[in-house]
Formats: C-alpha cells, sequence, structure tokens
C-alpha cells in the first residue's frame, strides 16, 4: 500500500475540513497542500496540562476501538501550526500524536512515512477535542462488503465510547456514503450533523469511515464556529407558512427518463430497454430564508431557457480515422494547434472501444511552458466525434470578448455542423448568478473561466428526454468552441404521453413526499463565503419522481 505523499500526518489527516455531508464522501481522494502549505512545528506552544490530560483520556478510549495503536509506538508528539488550507477560527494549532513501528520520528519523517503501518490522532491544542484519527495499515484487507447497517452501528458505539452525550449535539444523517480509498478497501462513511440548539448545521459535524470488517480507517471533525453569529432561531417563521411559500412556488415538468442514463459522461454505456414518462419538480431544492420568508439563491450559476433548434437533415456525421484527420478537423473549428505538440492516440474500452487524440504544451528545459492542452475522442469504429475539449492557460487575460447573444448564436451554428441525429431540441444556457455584496470585488481565488455552456436537449413529441443533450461550450475570450460533448446511447423505447395525469396532480402527490426542515447554511460565492450563516427552510433529499401514468411515485 503506498499512499501519495506518505503518511503525512497532519496535512493528510485534516481532510476533515472536507464538508460533513454525503456528497463530501463520494470523492476518491484527498487534497495534498503544496510544499508551502505544510504545516509548522511550535516547539514553544503553551500547552495546557487539562488539554493534555483530555488528550490522553480520549485516545486511551480509541485504543478500544483500534487496538493495533497498542502495538505501535508513540513515535512523534507535537503542536502544529496548521497550514492556511487547514486553518479556520477554530482550528489554528493542532496536538498530533503519531504511532507507528519506529521508536521516535521528526514530524518531517512522519510527514512522510510511506508503506509502513501509521495511524495520527489529532486534538485541538486550545480544547483538547478530537478533531482526526487516519489509519494506514497495509494488513486490513476488507474483502468483505460493508453494510449501512453494520457501519452505523459501529461508528454510534466508537462516538459513544469517546464522546459522552453526543446525542444532544449531533445528529446521525440518514444517507451513508460509499467511498474509495487508495488502499484499495471499500469503505462507507457515516457522518454526524452538528446541531445548534436543535437546529443542524451545514457542513459542521464529524464523519466516521468504516470497512466491511469493521475497521475505522478515519475521523474527521469539523467544529462549530462563532455561535454568536447564529440568527435566532426564535425570529423564524412556523414551518407551516414556510410551506405555504415552498407549496405556492411549486411546479412539476413532464420528461422521459432514460432508464441507462444518456448524460455525456456516460456517452459509451448501454442504456436499458425502456424509458419512463414521468414529473419532476421545477425548484425541489427550494431554500427559504426562515426569517424573511424570502427565496434564496443558493448556487453561483442558474440554468436559463433559449429557443428552439430543429435538426432537419442530419446530413454525413463528421469521422476521424487517425491523428491527423483530427489535425485537420481542429483547425476547421479554429483550433491553434501550432504551439502544441501531437502526444499520440491512445485506445480504451468502455462498452465500446475509443480512441483518444490528444495535443498539449511543448516542454522548455523540462518545464511545461503552457497549460493548454486538446483532445479529441471518437468511436473506434465509426470514427464519429464524442468529445472534444480544449484546456486554456490558467492565467491568461478572461475579459470577455463576445456577448452572450453572439456566443450563443455560435454554439447553434456548430451543433448543426457536426451533424446531430434528426430532431428538434431544447437550448438552455447556464450562466453566473450576481456577486453578493458580501464577496467583495476582489479577485476570486476560484475565478469562473467565464464561458458560455449551453445544452441541447432533444424533445420527444415536444417532450424533453432528461439528460440527453449534447453539450456546446464557447470560449468567452477567444469566441472559439471550446468543447463539444455527445450523449450516450438513447437505445429505449419511449412511451406515447396519452393517459397521463396532470401536473396538478403529480405535484399533489410530489408535496406529499416532501419534508422541510430547518438548518444553519452559510451562502457561499465561489471561494467567497458569508460572513455569517442564515437560518433557512430545506426540503430533506429524496429522489422523487411521479410517474405520469399512475400518479405515484416511482419506484
Amino acid at each position: 500500500m503506498r499512499i501519495t505523499g506518505g503518511l503525512k500526518i497532519v496535512t493528510f489527516l485534516l481532510a476533515a475540513n472536507l464538508l460533513i455531508s454525503p456528497a463530501a464522501f463520494a470523492m476518491e481522494y484527498v487534497y495534498m497542500p503544496e510544499k508551502n502549505q505544510e504545516a509548522t512545528e511550535l516547539t514553544d506552544y503553551p500547552l495546557t496540562k487539562e488539554v493534555e490530560r483530555s488528550a490522553e483520556r480520549a485516545l486511551q478510549e480509541i485504543k478500544e476501538f483500534i487496538p493495533e495503536i497498542k502495538a505501535l509506538h508513540l513515535s512523534y508528539k507535537g503542536v502544529v501550526s496548521l497550514p492556511p488550507e487547514f486553518r479556520t477560527k477554530q482550528k489554528k494549532t493542532a496536538l498530533c500524536y503519531a504511532f507507528s513501528k519506529r521508536s521516535s520520528l521528526s514530524l518531517a519523517q512522519a510527514n512522510d512515512a510511506g508503506d509502513e503501518i501509521g495511524i495520527g490522532v489529532i486534538f485541538d491544542a486550545r480544547t483538547g477535542s478530537l478533531l482526526s484519527i487516519r489509519v494506514l495499515n497495509p494488513d486490513w484487507k476488507a474483502e468483505k462488503e460493508p453494510s449501512q447497517t453494520m457501519v452505523k452501528e459501529r461508528a454510534a458505539a466508537f462516538l459513544s465510547h469517546v464522546m459522552d452525550g453526543w446525542k444532544a449535539h449531533y445528529r446521525m444523517d440518514e444517507q451513508v456514503s460509499t467511498m474509495g480509498d487508495q488502499t484499495g478497501v471499500k469503505q462507507m462513511a457515516v457522518s454526524f450533523v452538528s446541531l445548534y440548539r436543535g437546529v443542524p448545521v451545514q457542513s459542521k459535524g464529524i464523519a466516521i469511515t468504516i470497512d466491511g470488517e469493521g475497521h475505522i480507517w478515519g475521523y474527521n471533525s469539523e467544529p462549530l464556529p462563532d455561535v454568536s453569529l447564529f440568527p435566532d432561531r426564535a425570529k423564524a417563521i412556523p414551518l407551516v407558512k414556510a410551506r405555504e411559500i415552498y407549496d405556492r412556488a411549486q411546479s412539476m415538468r413532464l420528461v422521459y427518463r432514460l432508464q441507462g442514463g444518456g448524460a455525456p459522461q456516460d456517452v459509451t454505456r448501454p442504456a436499458s430497454d425502456k424509458g419512463q414518462l414521468v414529473y419532476f419538480p421545477e425548484h425541489y431544492l427550494m431554500t427559504i430564508d426562515a426569517v424573511t420568508g424570502e427565496p434564496v439563491r443558493m448556487y453561483e450559476t442558474e440554468e436559463r431557457q433559449y429557443q428552439q433548434v430543429t435538426i432537419e437533415n442530419s446530413g454525413n456525421p463528421v469521422l476521424v480515422k487517425n491523428q491527423e484527420d483530427a489535425r485537420r478537423l481542429l483547425q476547421s473549428w479554429g483550433v491553434d494547434l501550432s504551439d502544441l505538440v501531437a502526444d499520440g492516440q491512445s485506445r480504451y474500452r468502455d462498452e465500446q472501444q475509443m480512441l483518444s487524440f490528444t495535443w498539449s504544451a511543448k516542454k522548455n528545459h523540462q518545464e511545461i511552458a503552457s497549460s493548454r492542452r486538446v483532445h479529441l475522442s471518437v468511436f473506434a469504429k465509426t470514427g464519429q466525434v464524442t468529445q472534444f475539449g480544449l484546456q486554456q492557460d490558467r492565467d491568461r487575460d478572461r475579459t470577455k470578448a463576445i456577448p452572450e447573444e453572439q456566443a450563443r448564436q455560435k454554439a447553434i451554428e456548430f451543433f448543426k455542423r457536426v451533424s446531430p441525429e434528426r430532431g428538434v431540441y431544447q437550448l438552455s444556457g447556464t450562466i453566473q448568478t450576481p456577486r453578493p455584496d458580501w464577496a467583495g470585488t476582489q479577485r476570486l481565488e476560484h475565478q469562473p473561466n467565464g464561458d458560455y455552456q449551453y445544452c441541447f436537449t432533444q424533445l420527444h413529441d415536444g417532450i424533453p428526454i432528461d439528460y440527453y443533450y449534447y453539450r456546446v461550450t464557447v470560449d468567452a475570450v477567444t469566441g472559439n468552441i471550446c468543447e463539444y460533448v455527445m450523449p450516450g446511447q438513447k437505445g429505449e423505447t419511449l412511451p406515447q404521453a396519452k393517459g397521463i395525469v396532470t401536473a396538478e396532480k403529480a405535484k399533489r402527490e410530489f408535496l406529499k413526499q416532501v419534508t422541510l426542515q430547518k438548518r444553519y447554511v452559510w451562502p457561499s460565492y465561489y471561494d467567497k463565503v458569508a460572513p455569517a450563516p442564515m437560518l433557512v427552510y430545506q426540503p430533506i433529499w429524496k429522489d422523487v419522481a411521479i410517474d405520469a401514468f399512475t400518479g405515484e411515485p416511482c419506484k
């Protein structure tokens, strides 16, 4: 077992800053900071005896659930200043313990323990509260598939062991996430959401990862921030009032749902035999300010509907058989390959064999002079283009050169040019929402590229086929096409929309499935986060679609 970057007792362990939510644990990697983001040892930190005793007591409890610690040496113990990537007002310094087969390790050695077994435990140096546990054990194979029931029971038992009365401060999330790990061992993550006066707090809480044998691989905690910033829940509108607002704003849209997907990322995955005709809610995840009763925009982008586009004659599809064909095609699309070198072609297989052609920046004295990169993928058998992408330099001037209307027209022209299948398509685009006042005017660290992204969703008898779309992206700086992705195989028989229930009846049934809950959340805009949380009403996530023929939730 080799963990990229080694044990990383501080930086690797403090993946705790991942959001405490099931979505966070779907990621199969952990961010590793650059070298200048490493932790710094604080040899003269005034660690109190009370904090040290609290940590020692917790370690004894942890050993009961992770007995492997007992056979290892305490190789490192020290206080470190956390790197900025992991630092918050609540977490600036950490008391770190590293256990290994070596009798002694420096911080640098503990951060690069290689293939050896290693167990790291981190506490808040101010309060003594447990922040993180990370276990790297090559002897844990755990071929057994973890079950939700087992991991929930194991996680709750561990939390009860290290924290008395945790149920007053945390609530176990019903959703359990299956996650990959660089060890290859299948694990599940159980999250416990923090409560403030009984109200769940977004992204704050505890996450515990467990394998099929019940081994605890990780524990991550994100403490509550300054609670004086939290809005008073007594000022919230009643739940019944919030529910009236939510119900009144909700509407339903009729769509075909493909059982096998059809989204562009599943381009080689075969679809199943029969599609469904269903009603979906337009504003399922609608968020309501619990103090004002007004809807809240929680995302940086939103979708906008434009005109329909008709393809009357698909003509001859663009075919690519080799690298030279790919080069000519890209140049006809206005892609400049003059400062790039061909990396050759590669063949890979999913459900169908694919060919991929790539070009990347020339190297200058072993250093890459530019981050520009171009790739083109085709079906190996037919040569039909399935994907194209152009990665621009990250630091280039991002001043938009063309307005949205012009970019939209370019996308339509390109879409017709690549000869998609005949039919009528609904054009939609993704636009950035206005920047909130609290986000300031400074340059965003994770600056959006500002490109114009459009989706051409195919209609069947005037009804959208959900997720069956072609995606075309226009570079806002050059005005050229910088991405094209075709959908997966449709392959299903789509039922006719005859004898279906009304949208109003579908809405009534959908609303029976919705439960609103009060939550504290932090509005964000890319890397900017609001200075104080909001108290909101949000629906508890549940995958709900209403069968258009029966009027009942789809199974």
